[in-house]
C-alpha cells in the first residue's frame, strides 16, 4: 500500500455467452492524497462450467506502474568572465 493511500476508480461490464460468464475491468490507481497517477489495470476473467462440480476459470490482469517524473533539468554552462 502506499504511503500516501490508494484509490481505485475502476470500470467493468459482465456479461454471458452461452453457458460462460465473463467480465472485464479497468482500473486507475491513484494516491489517495494528492492525487497522484500509479498506474492502470486491465482484466479479463472467464469462467466455463465442465460439468456440473467443477468449473473452469482462466484470469488475465495487466498493471503498468507509473513511475514519478525524475527529468534532470539541463544548466546553462557558467560563462563568467575571467
Amino acid at each position: 500500500m502506499p504511503k500516501d493511500g490508494l484509490d481505485d476508480r475502476w470500470f467493468g461490464l459482465d456479461g454471458t455467452i452461452g453457458k460462460a460468464a465473463r467480465t472485464l475491468a479497468w482500473h486507475d490507481f491513484r494516491a489517495d492524497r494528492g492525487g497522484r497517477a500509479c498506474g492502470p489495470q486491465s482484466d479479463a476473467l472467464l469462467t466455463c462450467p465442465l460439468r456440473p462440480d467443477p468449473g473452469w476459470l482462466p484470469k488475465y490482469a495487466s498493471y503498468r506502474r507509473r513511475l514519478p517524473d525524475r527529468r534532470i533539468q539541463a544548466r546553462e554552462p557558467h560563462r563568467g568572465s575571467l
